[in-house]
C-alpha cells in the first residue's frame, strides 16, 4: 500500500501543487487532492452548491489522507481565502502529521502534529519532505506515529 497525502495550497497556486504532486509519486507518495485536477477557471464561476460539494470533497481527502503537505511560499503569508488553513486544522483534528513547504503563518503551524517545515521553493524540498514523510508514518496504511494528546 502507498502513502497518501493531501497537498493543500492557495488555489492560485495549483499547477506547482501539480507539480509537486507528481514529484512526491516519483518517490511512492500519492496524492489524495483532487481539487488539482480542477479546472483552474472554475474558482470564480461555481454556485453555491457547487462550492458547498467541493468544500465536502476537499474535507473528504483531507481525512482519507495519512497526512497534509502545505504550501505555503513567503509571498502567501498573509494572502489568500485561507481554505488551505481550514485543511490543515482538519488534518490536525483528525490526528494527521503536517509538513510544511513554504513558512509557518498561523499559530497551528507551530503544534506538534506540523512536523517538520522547509522554506524556500516547494520543488527544492519534495525529496528530504518525502524521506520525512516516510520515516514519520509507522503504519502506510492509514495511522500516523504522533497522536492528539488533550
Amino acid at each position: 500500500m502507498s502513502i497518501s497525502i493531501y497537498i493543500a495550497a492557495p488555489f492560485s497556486l495549483q499547477l506547482v501543487g501539480r507539480q509537486v504532486r507528481d514529484a512526491f509519486a516519483r518517490h511512492g507518495i500519492v496524492s489524495t487532492a483532487r481539487w488539482l485536477e480542477e479546472e483552474p477557471s472554475l474558482e470564480k464561476t461555481i454556485s453555491h452548491a457547487q462550492r458547498c460539494f467541493l468544500g465536502h470533497m476537499d474535507l473528504f481527502d483531507v481525512r482519507r489522507a495519512q497526512g497534509l503537505v502545505l504550501l505555503n511560499p513567503e509571498e502567501y503569508r498573509e494572502k489568500g481565502t485561507g481554505g488551505r488553513h481550514v485543511e490543515v486544522g482538519a488534518a490536525l483534528a483528525v490526528g494527521n502529521p503536517v509538513w510544511i513547504l513554504g513558512v509557518r503563518s498561523n499559530i497551528f503551524h507551530w503544534g506538534e502534529g506540523v512536523l517538520d517545515v522547509w522554506e524556500g521553493p516547494s520543488l527544492d524540498h519534495v525529496g528530504e519532505c518525502a524521506r520525512a514523510i516516510k520515516d514519520s508514518l509507522w503504519d502506510y496504511e492509514q495511522k500516523p506515529k504522533f497522536e492528539v494528546t488533550s
